[in-house]
């Protein structure tokens, strides 16, 4: 399962679909094949790129991937690569290491490199504003709501934290 997933990442097909038809096919999800309680039957690209990130397929062991903020708290926080603790070739691999790299350098080709959603929602306002501008409407209405960021395309509202516009 785990070569699929690889192989059909490389012929082009996104997390989504892949997902999608692992789910139509009814292949038992990772939580469902170590006896979960609460597994689901569905298939989620989170599951997907997790699977295609985890360098134990290639036969590696990566230790100490967090550490602990302080003594007196239980909270974790991630530790850089270079810090973790690699150990090659421990056991049998599923996935060769070129198609690892190969895999490794199209995701990353593929991820966006802007994650600040305060810039995504200005780009999309400045996209409504030109949309407005041509069609002679007028300008976007400022609704006060403290939600948090979404854009729902079916009633055309963009929210931010402090504020939201609709059309």
């Amino acid at each position: 399962m785990v070569q699929r997933i690889f192989s059909e990442y490389l012929e082009g097909k996104g997390m989504d679909t892949i997902a999608k038809n692992l789910t139509d096919e009814e292949v038992p999800t990772p939580a469902m094949l170590i006896g979960k309680s609460n597994a689901s039957t569905l298939w989620h690209s989170n599951t997907i790129k997790g699977i295609l990130q985890n360098r134990h397929y290639v036969g590696d062991l990566v230790q100490n991937k967090t550490a602990t903020i302080s003594v007196t708290t239980t909270k974790r926080r991630e530790v850089p690569e270079e810090e973790m603790t690699v150990h090659e070739n421990t056991h049998e691999p599923i996935i060769s290491k070129e198609t690892f790299q190969v895999v490794q350098r199209q995701l990353k080709q593929r991820t966006r490199t802007d994650k600040n959603t305060t810039s995504r929602m200005l780009g999309r306002e400045l996209c409504i504003n030109h949309w407005k501008q041509a069609k002679g409407l007028a300008s976007i209405k400022r609704i006060n709501t403290t939600s948090p960021s979404f854009f729902n395309r079916k009633s055309h509202v963009y929210k931010r934290r402090s504020a939201s516009y609709s059309i």
